[in-house]
């Protein structure tokens, strides 16, 4: 297949008044159908804004295309209103093929059209046929528009021609999202084209890192639209539209359908480097001995290359068995705190790896290693690691004070020489470096100091890989009041039922389950004004279907009970405090204490408080953990569906079930119910 020739536009004065239809079919030829991308899914979307970007020099590019478009098409409601473009294509089939089909333009001015499909007051947001017909207008005459609605199968044959070509020519281009919809079987061409844009599509690899969605395991297209929907509740850079698409429905019959095409080909990643997929290399640290480590995360798109650092070293990655980084099978990355002030490249066959010099390093506890890792963005009430240069460290300290909930510490060049580390930081809103660029702007993205501020507490929470704030049906959170005067009220109210209740503002916690029973889904509490969110799930909920593929130490069953046949090294991490210890519970009544273990004298000598965490691996056998802090149990963390069959158990286990019926009576969990039973029964019964 022959290259795409780029062609001379002509003189910027010309370019600036008007494109004609030749060059306009260059143009979406060229943004859409280069060549450069063979793994890159095809999506031809456009709207105002990006064709806005494709020509910045015309002052009204949606005109200028409409204007060449029109300039094609015979004036007639007939079907010969497409003749002209009938013969470009017809003389197209009698030649090689190596260029898109002359058809472009038309069916770009389609997609436009349902790109612009919004409520305006005049027509509903599933109103296709009058956005176009505004866009074929031309003044008084209205016949061009309406032959074009009278025979848009036509149109529709120009999207099944385009559509063929991609699939002939599926060695330089990537696959062909183009669909169509049983009842919208005309207009569905051109909507599966306005489902996302391609900044769309590069954030969507991100949700489907999380969800680990691959070939052997993925969900159906109805339980991606939950969990994205879960997923998007936060901001994560998405675009309003595609993001207003998945919250409030219908708009696009074809949203289901490209959504899990995008899953199926696991090819939604960002935009690879001259062909070659762009790998970061992250920064992580051991909770337990605080050592510095740097790896690879894995891109689904390469399962094994061999890079060239700079420097002229070899070494070679391949994706692991089990994990998220990828394992460094010959050679070796370089190491040692000191890579944080330099730059990194290596590149490969197939990848290029970098890292650059950056002003914060963020790390979140990653499920699969039990280590702190390097990640783009904070999510609220969640713990971090922040790293920050030493003279970045007065405005850091004053952010973290109006954004960060209380309880971090600090430890001043203990770690990385020149550098501090900000140790348990749990934001109230939300940082996103790659939005950001660089923290010295972030201070418009803070709110005001979190003891002014409501937050949720306490609850059986799911851990979760689309966000957190997710809790248990009958174990919902409770509301930490803001502290106020002493005098101070403030108004509390569930889901927008007035009137609401009176509570003083003395920082006490406000029992939300107490106004229960709650229905599954999304939930506000507004609290002084300020509105917190959350959701409730029920044993086998889309969000706990979801956490089910995060393989660490909170993992909850999917539907039907069936856990995976085999399963990976699991972590808990335990903070140390008086009388700590983890619990883990066997099907055979019989139970295991772990008590906390010293902490390492090279970890005093660095500075590090007591009241940290230790990791320690979950036993094979285990079903449920619990942990215990100041001698009180924490609910039971279902890891496995294994039935209870106890037999003899000895005087700790004893013990421990006496304990367990009186504080975890309440947990509306079935199974861990089915324990609580057989340990009642063993006992009255004397075994």
């Amino acid at each position: 297949m022959a290259p795409i020739t780029v062609m001379q536009v002509g003189d910027k004065e010309v370019l600036e008044n008007h494109m004609d239809y030749d060059r306009w079919q260059w143009a979406l030829s060229d943004k859409f159908f280069s060549m450069k991308q063979p793994d890159e899914p095809v999506i031809m979307f456009l709207d105002d804004e990006e064709l806005a970007r494709i020509c910045p020099l015309l002052p009204d590019p949606a005109g200028s295309l409409r204007s060449a478009v029109l300039a094609e098409l015979r004036q007639t409601d007939k079907s010969t209103v497409f003749e002209p473009i009938d013969r470009r294509l017809a003389s197209w089939r009698k030649g090689a093929q190596d260029q898109p089909p002359p058809c472009l333009p038309v069916l770009a001015v389609t997609v436009i059209a349902g790109s612009r499909m919004r409520n305006d007051g005049k027509f509903s947001s599933a109103a296709y046929y009058p956005r176009l017909v505004d866009l074929m207008t031309s003044g008084p005459n209205r016949l061009t528009a309406t032959g074009i609605h009278k025979h848009f199968d036509v149109v529709a044959e120009m999207w099944q021609t385009l559509d063929d070509w991609i699939e002939r020519n599926q060695g330089l281009l990537g696959p062909s999202t183009i669909r169509t919809h049983e009842t919208f079987n005309r207009i569905g061409y051109p909507l599966s084209q306005t489902v996302l844009k391609a900044s769309d599509r590069d954030r969507l690899s991100g949700f489907f890192d999380r969800l680990r969605v691959d070939r052997n395991s993925r969900p159906s297209p109805d339980q991606l639209l939950a969990l994205l929907r879960l997923w998007l509740d936060k901001p994560r850079g998405f675009s309003t539209a595609f993001v207003d698409l998945v919250q409030k429905g219908s708009g696009n019959p074809l949203l289901l359908a490209v959504i899990a095409k995008l899953a199926a080909e696991e090819t939604s990643g960002p935009t690879a480097a001259e062909g070659r997929v762009r790998l970061d290399l992250s920064m992580c640290i051991d909770p337990e001995d605080w050592s510095i480590s740097w790896v690879v995360p894995i891109d689904r798109r390469l399962d094994r290359d061999e890079l060239r650092q700079d420097n002229g070293s070899l070494f070679s990655i391949q994706k692991p068995d089990y994990g998220s980084v990828y394992d460094v099978v010959a050679g070796c990355l370089p190491q040692g705190a000191s890579l944080i002030n330099h730059r990194f490249r290596a590149t490969g066959a197939k990848a290029v790896l970098t890292k650059n010099v950056r002003q914060v390093w963020i790390l979140r506890i990653d499920p699969s290693s039990g280590r702190w890792q390097s990640v783009p963005d904070a999510t609220p009430d969640e713990p971090h690691v922040f790293v920050v240069q030493d003279n970045d460290v007065a405005e850091m300290d004053e952010l973290l004070t109006k954004s960060a909930a209380p309880g971090y510490w600090k430890l001043r060049g203990k770690v990385f020489p020149g550098w501090v580390v900000y140790v348990d930081v749990s934001l109230v809103e939300p940082i996103d470096l790659s939005v950001a660029g660089s923290f010295n702007s972030l201070g418009q993205l803070l709110k005001a100091p979190p003891s002014l501020r409501p937050k949720l507490a306490n609850g059986l929470e799911l851990r979760t890989d689309v966000g957190g704030r997710h809790y248990l049906l009958g174990g919902e959170p409770d509301v930490q009041l803001p502290e106020g005067s002493s005098n101070e009220y403030v108004h509390v109210v569930l889901d927008n039922r007035l009137p609401g209740t009176q509570v003083k503002a003395n920082g006490s916690l406000f029992p939300l389950r107490l106004a229960g029973p709650f229905a599954e889904g999304k939930h506000t509490v507004s609290v002084a004004g300020v509105a917190l969110d959350f959701f409730v799930h029920s044993t086998g909920s889309a969000a706990q279907w979801e956490a089910a593929h995060t393989n660490g130490h909170d993992e909850v069953m999917p539907p039907g009970g069936a856990m995976p046949k085999t399963r990976a090294l699991e972590f808990v991490l335990c903070r140390r405090g008086r009388d700590a210890a983890v619990w883990f519970v066997t099907p055979s009544g019989l139970v295991q204490r772990c008590g906390e273990p010293p902490i390492p004298l090279f970890i005093t000598g660095l500075g590090f408080p007591d009241s940290y965490r230790w990791k320690i691996s979950v036993p094979k056998g285990t079903t449920f953990v619990l942990t215990e802090q100041a001698g009180k149990l924490s609910q039971p963390q279902r890891i496995a569906a294994d039935p209870p069959n106890f037999g003899s158990i000895d005087g700790q286990a004893r013990a421990f079930w006496r304990r367990a019926a009186g504080e975890t009576i309440g947990n509306p969990d079935r199974l861990w119910r089915a324990y609580l039973s057989q340990s009642m029964e063993d006992s009255i019964n004397g075994r």
